[in-house]
């Protein structure tokens, strides 16, 4: 007797006995040229009823999926104002494909919030079920010139903050919905009276709760976000726009650079009421030269200058520098656990598009962990274990020359990730939540959460 074949349900997690689906949620997808016309059912299964067919060529929007049954990939469709599922796939032969020679993806509009994340059914984002990885909801984000956007988790990974031309705007897991009273005590905090644009450079969540913002004006603002409190520092030491901003891993040290001075902070000290905070160290360096400040996973201070890496005490005691072989790479740092290399305090290095590990400790550079590619890295964002048996993942963008697009892959150590299904938008920020269910990829006009479906839970 033969297996018998389950009308529909979750995808399996690497597709067997299906083809691997090349649409996802929230896209844009079209039915195949030269063939025939796609049959359009109230329910993912071939006994449902149809309600309409969509002509070779014709466009549609993907609201979601996929679901699998009968050696089918189905998809809720949106064509004309009207909705139902059809098959993207069959016994591996394909009827719909991705739209061409434009962006991929049904945008959302300036403040629309398209889809939704489930409350506690999404899976921990790892190198093993990354094929099941797929757009879960899009967040419209207003364009303006020379502001690029940026995300940062609260540390309990129930609120994303999205800093915007217009403020600050923050939604609550997993709905999504705009935290309103938070939202406008941020948007009175940061918006110029005068030119109603956002003066926010950058901003980080702190383990315990608080925002952390760096201005243009030079201003560091601490936020609480239970009683939407704003706080300034009174004597930043910045006076041009903070660009850098980093938490230490243990909580307890905050970096803050303009592109030439850096500032180490003791964050235990933080008094709000009187605006003050006690700082470690006070650097000023040339012009400019300052692109990127992070720690190691020792709680080290790494600044990335344009010629080289310097590592600091927390006295501000040159401990070592390492030569950037490029000065027109990336200049990005990552804390690096033992899963990468062994190392007591590590970091992650850019280096001439290759991403290498550097002891600390040692001061040796390992061969590269991530090879160099054809195309420079843009952006990169790591998902560090959340239990000792977890792999650290590596999420990295890749420009492509010529093109708005670029290449997302995924590194992990001494293993071989597959690429997920997802589309190359033009990426300005990645950020794994916290608890690494999610990851927000940033681009000029809007957030696009991508997490594990059905198929990965």
């Amino acid at each position: 007797t033969g297996t018998a074949l389950v009308d529909y349900g979750p995808c399996p997690a690497d597709f067997a006995g299906y083809a691997v689906p090349r649409l996802a949620a929230f896209e844009q997808g079209q039915v195949e040229q030269g063939g025939f016309p796609n049959l359009v059912r109230e329910a993912p299964s071939t006994s449902a009823r149809e309600v309409f067919r969509m002509n070779p060529g014709a466009v549609f929007s993907l609201v979601e999926g996929p679901q699998c049954g009968n050696r089918i990939v189905w998809w809720l469709v949106e064509f004309n104002g009207q909705r139902g599922w059809t098959a993207e796939s069959q016994a591996g032969s394909y009827y719909l494909r991705p739209v061409e020679g434009t962006q991929r993806g049904t945008s959302a509009a300036p403040g629309q919030v398209l889809g939704a994340l489930a409350e506690g059914t999404n899976a921990r984002i790892s190198p093993a079920n990354l094929p099941a990885l797929t757009s879960l909801a899009r967040i419209g984000l207003p364009s303006a010139a020379n502001f690029s956007p940026h995300v940062a988790w609260a540390a309990d990974g129930q609120r994303l903050f999205i800093s915007q031309a217009n403020g600050v705007q923050v939604h609550n897991l997993p709905a999504l919905e705009r935290d309103v009273r938070l939202t406008n005590a941020l948007i009175s905090a940061v918006v110029d009276p005068a030119s109603g644009l956002s003066r926010v450079t950058s901003l980080v969540a702190h383990p315990e709760g608080s925002l952390i913002i760096g201005t243009g004006q030079g201003q560091l603002l601490v936020i609480n976000p239970a009683s939407a409190s704003v706080s300034s520092i009174a004597e930043s030491g910045h006076q041009a726009a903070i660009t850098g901003l980093a938490i230490s891993p243990a909580g307890n040290l905050l970096l803050s650079s303009d592109g030439t001075r850096v500032r180490l902070w003791d964050f235990a000290t933080l008094n709000t009421n009187l605006g003050r905070m006690g700082a470690l160290f006070d650097l000023n360096l040339e012009p400019g030269s300052v692109q990127t400040v992070q720690f190691t996973s020792g709680n080290l201070p790494a600044l990335a200058l344009r010629n080289e890496v310097r590592l600091y005490d927390v006295r501000g005691s040159l401990l070592r520098s390492h030569p950037r072989a490029n000065a027109e790479s990336l200049a990005a740092l990552e804390p690096a656990t033992e899963a990468w290399f062994p190392t007591v305090s590590g970091l992650l290095l850019v280096e001439d598009e290759a991403i290498y590990g550097y002891d600390v400790t040692a001061g040796l550079t390992f061969s590269p962990l991530v090879p160099r590619g054809a195309e420079p890295v843009r952006v990169l964002a790591q998902l560090l274990p959340g239990a000792a048996a977890e792999p650290p993942l590596l999420a990295v963008y890749r420009a492509v020359a010529g093109a708005p697009t670029g290449s997302l892959s995924w590194h992990a150590p001494a293993l071989s990730a597959p690429a997920p299904s997802v589309p190359t938008l033009p990426v300005v920020q990645l950020a794994f939540s916290p608890e690494g269910r999610y990851l927000a990829a940033v681009t000029a006009n809007e957030v696009v959460i991508y997490g594990i479906g059905a198929a990965g839970r």
